[in-house]
């Protein structure tokens, strides 16, 4: 029998580096291809239903927690420190198992240096927008708290630079700039947006390969049903699988919203109780969880943390957004929303019941910010999907193996 062509994909341990790149590895098993995905444990289950297998990388990843968003310095040792105790593993498995590619998200410097030095072709994915140093700088609200950090600790700086540059050149990589730390470009990147979504899309040429959002049916939940006793417009209140913690801020929501007009649906995670909220009206219902694909399919508003996720579900189905980022990340992806005129972008630290009021009842009642999600939805549609992301791999595979 003729072996299959075999991809190694190389995730991060979080939900929204994970959930995106699903259905790509469904249509890459469907399209033939062998596919091992090297992960924690956690997401073992969500990675074999793509009919992908699973390798576990528990021991080397345990350290990543969300607070690193806050934090580019601790982020930065821990990819550089990760990749200093994989390389000798990792690239004994490449060398005796000669993948035909090499897929990781982009904040796998491990797998790039990998690749480069068994001369394996690769290709990244990339969960957030596509950044380079004149992108970064380009949102100066959301840029310049961390550049003032990095400032303010020169030594740290240099020092992170000069062990990414060191650990690059021992393994033969190519380097571009310090943020290649964290976006390890490749011969081809694929991004899980459109070209009219990403800032400054002239900066990145033909190798980078935006194919829209990948949104998944999650065929094993059934619809979300939705009971109000009314007709009303819908406003979905959520912050994601990692920021959802503050009870409070969901009880604000209710006192901001549960008066204006709208049914309200509040899902506050697995790690909050219903009861906590306390009493709500009947046109508000709170749940652990929900299947936000569905949600969104009947919602009419997103107050939401700004996760690429969130904020790409949210436009696919055309939803204008209320946003409060939390880490850096999500300032980025709120920021281009409301400079794109979907959403208003506020600041959490500073909320209060009536500004939240005010902003929801701008975005459900001035059509321009459903017209201007429903332009993103239609340049989403026609990004071509996982369906492109498989052909440009292949082409990317074609031109290997004609070198």
């Amino acid at each position: 029998m003729e072996r299959k062509p075999t991809i190694f994909v190389f995730a991060m341990p979080f939900y929204g580096h994970v959930n995106p790149v699903l259905t790509l590895l469904q249509a890459l098993v469907n399209d033939g291809f062998r596919v091992v995905v090297f992960d924690t444990d956690e997401f073992a289950e969500m990675l074999t239903a793509t009919g992908a297998e699973f390798r576990s990388t528990s021991p080397f990843y345990r350290e990543f927690t969300p607070e690193m968003g806050h934090n580019l310095y601790q982020l930065a040792e821990l990819v550089l420190d990760i990749t200093e105790d994989v390389m000798p593993e990792l690239i004994r498995i490449l060398t005796e198992e000669q993948p035909n590619l090499i897929l990781h998200d982009s904040y796998c410097l491990w797998a790039k240096l990998a690749a480069a030095h068994v001369r394996i072709p690769a290709a990244s994915y990339v969960t957030t927008l596509a950044f380079d140093y004149y992108v970064f700088m380009s949102y100066p609200k959301v840029a310049a708290p961390q550049m003032a950090k990095l400032l303010l600790n020169p030594e740290k700086l240099a020092r992170v630079i000069l062990r990414h540059r060191s650990m690059v050149a021992k393994y033969g990589a190519s380097y571009i700039e310090p943020a290649d730390l964290f976006y390890n470009r490749e011969q081809l990147n694929i991004v899980f947006t459109s070209r009219y979504f990403q800032p400054w899309d002239d900066r990145f040429g033909d190798d980078f390969a935006f194919i829209g959002p990948s949104i998944r049916a999650r065929k094993e939940l059934p619809p979300e049903p939705l009971p109000f006793p009314s007709q009303r417009p819908v406003v979905y209140v959520s912050f994601g699988t990692i920021y959802n913690q503050d009870v409070s801020f969901y009880r604000l929501a209710v006192d901001a919203l549960a008066d204006v007009g709208c049914n309200l649906l509040l899902s506050i995670g697995k790690n909050n109780k219903v009861e906590d909220i306390g009493r709500v009206p009947p046109n508000v219902i709170v749940r652990q969880f929900v299947n936000q694909i569905s949600v969104l399919e009947q919602s009419s508003g997103f107050v939401s943390h700004g996760g690429m996720n969130s904020i790409n579900e949210s436009m696919y189905y055309g939803v204008p957004m209320v946003l409060f980022p939390v880490v850096q990340e999500q300032g980025f992806n709120a920021e281009r929303v409301g400079q794109l005129g979907a959403g208003i972008v506020m600041d959490r630290s500073s909320v209060s019941a009536d500004k939240l009021r005010d902003s929801v009842v701008k975005i459900l009642s001035d059509r321009s910010y459903k017209e201007q999600a429903q332009k993103i939805r239609k340049t989403l549609l026609a990004a071509g999907g996982e369906q492109e992301a498989v052909r440009r791999i292949r082409e990317l595979l074609r031109q290997e193996q004609g070198r």
